[in-house]
């Protein structure tokens, strides 16, 4: 039963390669450029390793090349770990001496440890030798620094791999949005899991939730696997619902819960959360979204009206929050008018403005490297002097980038008292820090979706880097915008102290201006730093709060 399969996925189980048949993995697959690149890349000769983390998907998409014929003969291993690698190694080193090409699935870590035996051997040691200069050199923040095009053996890395595409996304949602997926008793057709299958039949719908799918994996800044990706599919059109709980989720509807428990309504309440769902509550819950005149809509009305809906639905029968607040019952009105609004970001005509506020248009979101490296710099200031107290510093400490040093990485407890101050006695200019964007090695070509949603700060005479993925690039949104207590990330606090150690070993000991924080965002105390005949001399010049 097709819908008992789609409700395991919640939990990983049914999209594990090793435990699906032939029929369930081509249910399960997506077609992407990689389903012609890998065919490619055998076909010229070449061996490709397939390597990435557990549920990336590495199994499945060889088993399913396999199944369709395509790998063009070659020696496939399914798993580097699952025999001795002795044995791994003579089968391949047989298919090379050969004259056939090989496909070899290897999570990172046993990859890593076969490579020294791989190498020295008289065979595979060119193409282990190639292997390894592309060991994270397939994503680099600088071109030259990519890894070149392989002769012999290709690794692709599925850790690589943005499955959080709208276009993928939508792929996979078709692939459900079918009568096939029904539960198969007739009163399961009233049901929450019915009515989320039979929702994205309409192709605008799906399109929609493909495209939260897309905004919840960029706001989680994590990546996401391919089990991950089908476990939250699972998760918005079945809640993990059996049999029995489908009849409960029945009973309650005719009991006057007009809107049933629709998708984004699923994810956002998941007792286990995956990264999809953990990036909608963080960065893509419609919610949040304030449109007045929608909400206004359908606080009043229900969102009835001619044209309104973009599914069949009885609009008469949707529920109206202002009447229940009038009648004295504030707390099933607030959550009728979150039933509704939830419903209308995939499923209204206006709920399209929703989705725009939180993905902005291709190309948009996209801000100019001097536009965002400024961003950045701002947020990383604001970590230490928060917005409103800017204007008791002086302009060093506002210009580029401040350093921030503390003696100890200790956290206080609560709200506790730090352990050491934090001093800056210098500021790196911003002329000095680059924006660096990630690129692709160019022979795997778009085979992995966009780059990862990424990008350093780079201190051009130093080489000192900070990594800034979409959690930290969030947290220092909050920093330039938001007053109040912020502990500044580890990797903030240790980048600035890099760059403090290379600008220390550089200082000609001739004074000059000073700063403290008691804390980050707490009280500051700026001093004017003089060499003496017999030391240093201190004279405060300003104080902050």
């Amino acid at each position: 039963m097709r819908y008992e399969t789609l409700r395991a996925l919640n939990k990983g189980s049914a999209s594990n390669a090793d435990l699906a048949d032939k029929a369930l993995r081509t249910l399960l697959h997506v077609r992407t450029p990689l389903d012609a690149l890998i065919p490619s890349l055998l076909g010229a000769g070449r061996d490709v390793v397939l390597t990435g983390n557990p549920g990336d998907g590495k199994s499945h998409l060889a088993r399913h090349l396999d199944d369709q014929g395509q790998l063009r003969g070659a020696h496939f291993e399914p798993d580097l770990s699952a025999s001795a690698l002795e044995d791994v190694i003579e089968a391949w080193s047989a298919a090379a001496a050969a004259g056939r090409p090989s496909l070899i699935c290897a999570n990172e870590g046993p990859l890593l440890d076969a490579l020294p035996a791989l190498e020295a051997h008289p065979t595979l040691g060119p193409r282990a030798a190639e292997l390894r200069a592309q060991l994270g050199r397939l994503v680099a923040n600088r071109p030259e620094e990519l890894a070149p095009e392989p002769q012999l053996a290709a690794l692709v890395d599925l850790a690589d791999r943005h499955l959080g595409d709208p276009a993928t996304v939508e792929r996979l949602l078709e692939t459900v949005a079918t009568d096939d997926f029904l539960p198969i008793d007739d009163a399961d057709r009233e049901s929450s899991p019915s009515r989320n299958i039979e929702l994205l039949f309409d192709a605008e719908p799906r399109a929609r939730l493909a495209g939260y799918f897309a905004v919840a994996a960029r706001a989680c800044g994590e990546h996401v696997t391919f089990r991950q990706l089908w476990g939250a599919v699972s998760e918005a059109v079945c809640g993990g619902m059996s049999s029995t709980q489908r009849a409960q989720d029945v009973r309650r509807r005719r009991s006057g819960a007009a809107v049933w428990r629709t998708p984004l309504a699923l994810l956002l309440d998941a007792k286990d959360p995956g990264p999809i769902s953990r990036g909608l509550v963080s960065g893509g819950d419609p919610l949040g979204v304030e449109d007045l005149e929608l909400d206004e809509r359908l606080w009043r009305t229900g969102g009835r009206g001619v044209g309104e809906w973009l599914v069949d639905l009885d609009s008469d029968t949707l529920p109206l929050p202002a009447e229940r607040w009038a009648a004295g019952d504030p707390k099933g009105a607030l959550q009728d008018f979150r039933d509704l609004k939830l419903l209308a970001a995939i499923a209204h005509r206006d709920g399209e403005r929703l989705l725009q506020r939180l993905s902005p248009a291709p190309g948009a979101g996209r801000a100019a490297d001097a536009e965002l490296r400024g961003e950045l710099l701002t947020g990383l200031r604001r970590l230490f002097i928060q917005p409103s107290d800017e204007g008791a510093a002086p302009p060093w400490l506002l210009a580029g980038a401040p350093l921030w040093v503390s003696l100890s990485y200790e956290r206080p407890a609560g709200r506790g008292r730090w352990e050491r101050p934090f001093v800056a006695a210098a500021a790196v200019a911003e002329e000095d820090i680059e924006l660096l964007r990630p690129a692709r090695a160019p022979w795997l070509r778009d085979a992995l979706g966009p780059v990862p949603d990424v990008c350093w700060l780079r201190h051009r005479p130093s080489g000192v880097t900070l990594r800034v993925d979409a959690a930290l690039r969030a947290a220092l949104r909050r920093a330039a915008t938001l007053d109040g207590p912020m502990v500044p990330p580890d990797v903030v606090v240790r980048f600035l102290a890099r760059l403090s150690g290379w600008e220390e070993a550089r200082w000609a000991g001739a004074g000059g201006a000073c700063a403290t924080l008691a804390s980050p965002r707490g009280q500051l105390y700026t001093f004017d730093v003089r060499p003496t005949g017999t030391g240093w001399a201190y004279g405060v010049t300003d104080v902050g709060t």
